[in-house]
């Protein structure tokens, strides 16, 4: 009775131990994977281009603000002599 226990024993270690070993593979969650994953990409790369144009913009109003600041002076400096008049 003990040997054929021990027997079972091995047999199921081994059953079970085969189990593990196999791999699975399943092409279309791979291939969903894939999109998924290129479509996170393309989201982020329309997210930087737009990071890129409001950058343009930013630097586009700042050398207009140089260029107002070069033809009239710098804001501050008139405001200081009106309240010094007073």
């Amino acid at each position: 009775m003990k040997k054929f226990i021990a027997l079972a024993l091995v047999t199921l270690g081994i059953t079970v131990s085969a189990r593990a070993q196999w791999i699975v593979f399943d092409p279309t969650m791979n291939v969903q994977s894939i999109l998924n994953t290129a479509q996170e990409i393309a989201k982020y790369v329309e997210m930087i281009n737009n990071q890129v144009q409001q950058i343009q913009t930013l630097t586009d109003k700042l050398n207009e603000f140089k260029h107002y600041e070069s033809l009239f002076g710098d804001p501050r400096r008139s405001c200081s002599r009106r309240s010094s008049r007073s």
